[in-house]
């Protein structure tokens, strides 16, 4: 009680549960009947509610409000989840708190067991900022909205709750906590998830977006779900909006570590001359700052102003707007031969490791890094031809290093045969990049790179293609080039026609840095017949998407292509999908192993986990109200077998009519031995539903037929279904197929190469030359570098080499041994092939001096695993060995002692300008040609004149028939007879003789 309230002020400490936690309350009573809760500084005017109370608070003094610091003083667990520091200038704050009854709630079996019922508890903690922005106070583009036209946003409000309020909960509340709730909603629906969340709306005219922004930090869980698992159920429900009935695009954004949190909403709208594309709503928690971000642009005749991130901001404590721009573009249309717009654009990247993780410095802060870009296009008409010339780059530092990008595409019909119709090339660079290549063949046709070169922006004001919007380009571009250091890359393209029917675009990528790769995007569109008419309608049209890798380092090569959305036969009704891949293994753990499948693979297979999962090609037609076909097929090869099939149905439904017709089949074969089986299965079924003596009754025929064969020996069963009668017939042997054992010629003829093939050697390092003489050949070899392969078709189970135990030879004891021939019914401990190797000098062994590395292969198990005795075929996925590894395949041989460099002797310049002779000397000068030189030194233009008659002289000299021949013998006796070399020598190698230093004596 103070000196001038004449009140009487009575304390009391209350507590209650929130969030499994006692927290204690600070009541205060005065003589006038009212009551306050008491939060640190803050004081609220209580009133009581249904199972709980409410209290508001009024910004008398109109200080900041720090909603932070109250809400961790009524829950000092919320100190990790929410942002630092929240001050915000409030008029008015609201807290709410709702007791769960344990009446009210009812357990519910799930899975036979009785689920307690959840404390839903409710505190509920509500504030309005006091502040609305108008959107016309944007720079460039406020000025051009109608004036009619309202375009601003208000109705900001922070509100916290302590758990998911569902539409039963929020009525309570509904009056004090004033946003637009979808009141349409379900009881048990979640309208108002838990956590701090910012709401907003954003009028445009008489239509209103509401956009939802959540402010808390995710809790952690620990769980052994995977956190793709978590990721799906830990996603933020948006509160529907009852006035926008249309589906809009979101994309939300809640990294706490990078300090802030955005929320992305598409708009495509237009008000007059200015066309919006979306906005979006940031939070940093380390300023305390909101900000709105527009991405628009504005069209006057031929003129487009674009702008990206057009941004308006203010501190929360008290709102003072300030202004951003990201970037801008300009893009000026006069006609159909004058085309030019350029762009810039600045971003804030996260710096990112090489798991796509944030970087931070040795103080846990985030690191970024600044990137700039830009981009210009030119266009005009050459002898009416229109030419575009488009080009983008970045340029940014990381680690103290510069970092750039550049990409550029000429769109101009350069000519060429028909087959192959150049219409454009693109190329590009990158240092200090990396550049992601999209890892599913599906996601190539949305490649910024491949979608630039396809003239395929993304739509813009809700409509197909249109300019190309080279900020969106950029930004879209910017998370594809991360910096990288020591790594670049080169890309090259070219888009192309092939009479018309096919119009592609193939683009080369090679990036080089930790290893090589090499990846071939394309993106290709075939019509036919070709575009006649605007009547007449393509027949078929496939849009086909094209991804290849190469990684030597890795030892895989991968093809992929799928049809993308928008392929059809026949009519545009007829839908066309599937997809197509190759992958080959050429080391590592899967060496040797491959699969080409279109379509996918038989429904029996099981697909091993390195094989690539293929799309059925597949056809569906609507041909009319009643009648529809649809129809799948495909086709496999791997090294164990060859699968293919397919299906097709047609349905047809009228009035009470309904009938259908179903084929399929698939048809499976194995290598040797040679085993086969196939499943043909045709059905038929028909229903009518007629008035028979005044009752409806339904009449249906179920016909089937179904043939199963297999063999060697030829076998099967055909079977019959009419009516739910059937009937099954047997022919050959019933039992299961046993195919005959190979003899040694059989399998030789049908398995093995030639014999002169089996085994073979070969050079992989230390190659000069090679000399064909006849059907001989020589190799010149650098025996320093020198390394010799030896392979053999047949997988080895032991190694001879005569005067070298199997111990020394390196990595011979990792060999598999259980080896055998399955398709001659081989054994392991049956099977032995030794290879064998001997090195020859001088008509005596010299393997001693030689060492030997084994060589492993992967071979194919239909060939090489053991059988036990006996075959039997296993249909594809039951045998899950598909290879033998570690197969004994040959050795790496090279010399054991390294060839010593010989040196040169060591000459003193004094011995080699003398003219004497010293007994025992490698080195006797002569004078030849030399004493006309020193007599004309006596005048400088004489001497000029007979040093060039001395070199002509001296060429001569070099290249008469005699000196030709010598120098012919010495180039045959070192191996290159039959080469024919040119020998003869010009008059520069005569002249570099006189050129300094000259060996002779001073002049």
């Amino acid at each position: 009680m103070t000196s001038n309230d004449k009140s009487i002020i009575l304390g009391a400490v209350a507590e209650i549960d929130l969030k499994g936690e006692q927290t204690p309350l600070l009541l205060m009573f005065d003589s006038n009947n009212k009551i306050f809760l008491v939060i640190g500084s803050h004081r609220f005017e209580f009133s009581e509610l249904p199972k709980g109370f409410k209290a508001s608070y009024k910004n008398v003094n109109g200080t900041a409000f720090n909603i932070s610091e109250v809400l961790s003083e009524l829950i000092p667990s919320l100190a990790d989840e929410l942002p630092r520091d929240i001050p915000v200038k409030l008029e008015q704050v609201l807290i709410a708190y709702q007791k769960h009854d344990s009446s009210d709630a009812s357990t519910k079996p799930t899975s036979n067991k009785l689920e307690p019922p959840k404390d839903k508890s409710n505190l509920i903690f509500s504030t309005r900022l006091g502040f609305d922005i108008n959107l016309r106070e944007l720079p460039l583009l406020g000025d051009k909205i109608p004036q009619e036209i309202d375009f601003k946003l208000k109705s900001f409000q922070i509100l916290y709750a302590s758990q998911d309020i569902d539409q039963k909960s929020i009525e309570p509340f509904a009056e004090d906590i004033k946003i637009n709730l979808d009141r349409s909603s379900a009881d048990d629906e979640v309208i108002l998830p838990s956590g701090l969340n910012l709401f907003a709306e954003l009028q445009i005219g008489k239509d209103s977006e509401f956009l939802f922004l959540p402010l808390s930090r995710p809790k952690k869980k620990t769980t052994s779900q995977s956190p793709q698992e978590l990721s799906e159920k830990e996603k933020i429900p948006t509160p529907p909006s009852p006035k926008t009935t249309a589906k809009k695009s979101t994309s939300l954004s809640t990294n706490f570590d990078s300090e802030q949190i955005e929320l992305w909403l598409e708009l495509n709208k237009v008000l007059g001359p200015i066309s919006f594309q979306k906005i979006g709503i940031q939070y940093r928690p380390k300023e305390s700052e909101l900000w709105f971000f527009l991405n628009a642009s504005l069209s006057i005749g031929g003129l487009t102003f674009a702008c990206n991130n057009l941004g308006v901001g203010s501190s929360l404590s008290e709102f003072k707007p300030k202004f951003r721009l990201d970037g801008i573009a300009i893009h000026y249309r006069g006609s159909d031969a004058v085309q030019i717009g350029g762009a810039f654009l600045r971003k804030v990247r996260p710096q990112l490791d090489d798991k796509g993780q944030q970087k931070t410095d040795n103080q846990g802060n985030p690191l970024f890094y600044e990137e700039y870009s830009g981009a210009a296009i030119i266009g005009t008409k050459i002898k009416d031809k229109k030419i575009t010339l488009t080009a983008i780059g970045s340029y940014t530092e990381i680690d103290g290093q510069a970092s750039l990008f550049i990409f550029a595409l000429l769109d101009y019909p350069l000519g060429g045969p028909p087959a192959f119709f150049v219409t454009g090339l693109a190329a590009g660079f990158g240092y200090n990049r990396s550049l992601k290549v999209p890892e599913k063949v599906e996601d190539v046709a949305n490649f910024p790179l491949v979608r630039l070169a396809m003239g395929e922006p993304p739509p813009k004001s809700g409509e197909k293609g249109g300019e190309i919007d080279l900020l969106s380009v950029m930004n879209d571009l910017g998370p594809y080039i991360p910096p990288a250091r020591d790594e670049m890359f080169f890309a090259v393209g070219v888009k192309f026609t092939s009479f018309k029917i096919v119009d592609a675009f193939v683009l080369l990528i090679v990036k080089l840095g930790k290893k090589l790769e090499i990846h071939i995007l394309g993106l290709a569109t075939l019509t036919a017949p070709p575009a006649i008419s605007d009547d007449i309608e393509p027949v078929a049209e496939a849009r086909l998407a094209l991804k290849a890798v190469f990684i030597p380092d890795d030892g895989i090569l991968k093809i992929e292509a799928v049809l993308t959305e928008g392929s059809y036969i026949f009519s545009k009704k007829c839908y066309l999908s599937g997809g197509f891949a190759f992958y080959t293994w050429f080391s590592g753990e899967h060496e040797g192993d491959f699969v080409l499948s279109l379509g996918g693979y038989h429904p029996e297979f099981k697909i091993p986990d390195h094989y690539p999962r293929v799309p059925r090609v597949q056809l569906s037609w609507q041909l009319n109200d009643y009648l529809s076909i649809k129809g799948s097929t495909y086709f496999a090869l791997t090294p164990s077998a060859l699968m293919v099939g397919g299906e097709l149905e047609a349905s047809y439904r009228k009035d009470n009519v309904q009938a259908c017709f179903k084929i399929e089949a698939n048809f499976l074969v194995a290598w040797q031995p040679f085993f086969y089986m196939a499943d043909i299965s045709v059905e038929i079924r028909a229903s009518a539903e007629i008035n028979l003596l005044l009752t409806k009754t339904t009449i249906s025929v179920n016909v089937g037929a179904s043939l199963s064969i297999w063999g060697p020996p030829f076998a099967g069963r055909a079977e019959f279904k009419i009516a739910g009668i059937s009937v099954s017939i047997a022919f050959g042997d019933g039992n299961a197929p046993r195919p005959k054992c190979l003899d040694w010629n059989e399998f030789q003829k049908s398995v093995l190469p030639a014999k002169s093939e089996v085994c073979s050697i070969s050079i992989s390092d230390g190659l000069i030359n090679k000399i064909k003489q006849e059907e001989k050949e020589t190799w010149i070899v650098n025996a320093k570098e020198l390394v010799l392969v030896a392979q053999s078709a047949i997988p080895s189970s032991g190694v001879e080499i005569a005067d070298i135990q199997e111990n020394f030879i390196s990595d011979i004891s990792h060999r598999n041994t259980e080896i055998g021939i399955r398709p001659m019914g081989v054994r392991a401990k049956e099977f032995k092939a030794t290879f064998k190797i001997t090195i020859i000098r001088d008509k005596k062994p010299v393997n001693q001096d030689f060492k030997y590395q084994a060589i492993y292969k992967n071979v194919p198990a239909a060939v090489w695993k053991p059988n036990n005795g006996s075959i039997s075929y296993l249909p594809p996925g039951q045998d899950e060995e598909k290879l033998v590894k570690k197969a004994l395949s040959g050795f790496e041989i090279r010399p054991e002692k390294s060839v010593e460099p010989s040196k040169s002797q060591e000459i003193e310049v004094e011995k080699l300008l003398s003219e004497k002779s010293f007994p025992g000397s490698d080195y006797n000068w002569s004078s030849t040609l030399i004493s006309q030189a020193e007599n004309g030194a006596k005048n400088n233009s004489a001497n000029e004149m007979i040093c060039e008659n001395t070199i002509a002289k001296l060429t001569e000299a070099l290249n008469n028939k005699a000196n030709h021949q010598r120098r012919q013998n010495l180039l045959n006796s070192l191996g290159f007879q039959g080469q024919k070399p040119e020998t003869s020598i010009s008059e520069s190698f005569a002249e570099d003789l006189f050129d300094n230093p000259i060996l002779v004596s001073r002049i």
